[in-house]
């Protein structure tokens, strides 16, 4: 049996260069795939957008547990909260914010009446075909993929001038799909 050798210091290329091609080869490969996989990758945020635009308006509407101020008739949302009615406007985004009476738990959701002795009307912007998308995703046991994404909180707030509880309801829903990377 010859055991093959290498005759000089130099390395032989007639054997190393099949092997450099396959290890080049092989990195190439490996990048293409890496590149494939991560830009046909679908990205979904509606649900983090119905979230994120929630909280924004919970944080907005109430500051230290006392109800905004600034909240009186012709109130306008996106100028206290920061909000682009633009965007909401799109179709893609719904934006819903009723107020009712907690102090006798006797809540009007949804309703479309102000509260009693206070000029604060319900706020309803964006595409309201979304609320119901809403709805019957809840509704029903299979996933409704191409669906809108909602978020719904209750808040409770103080009123400074009366002390008088007030709960906030606020849904909020997204149907912007998410593209390719």
């Amino acid at each position: 049996m010859r055991i093959f050798l290498l005759k000089n210091k130099k390395a032989e290329e007639r054997y190393l260069s099949p092997i450099m091609f396959l290890v080049w080869a092989i990195i190439a490969i490996s990048i293409f795939v890496g590149v494939l996989i991560f830009y046909s990758a679908k990205t979904d945020v509606r649900a983090e957008e119905a979230e994120f635009l929630g909280v924004r308006v919970a944080d907005c509407l109430v500051n230290n547990g006392y109800l905004n101020e600034n909240i009186i008739e012709g109130f306008n949302i996106f100028e206290e909260c920061k909000l682009s009615e633009k965007i909401i406007s799109t179709g893609n985004f719904y934006l819903y914010v009723g107020f009712s009476d907690a102090s006798n738990f006797h809540v009007f959701f949804p309703s479309t009446e102000a509260l009693p002795n206070k000029p604060i009307k319900p706020i309803e912007k964006g595409d309201r075909g979304l609320k119901s998308q809403c709805e019957i995703k809840q509704n029903i046991d299979s996933e409704a993929r191409y669906f809108a994404e909602c978020f719904k909180t209750k808040v409770y707030a103080l009123d400074k001038s009366d002390n008088s509880k007030i709960l906030i309801d606020i849904i909020t829903g997204s149907n912007q799909l998410g593209r390719e990377v």
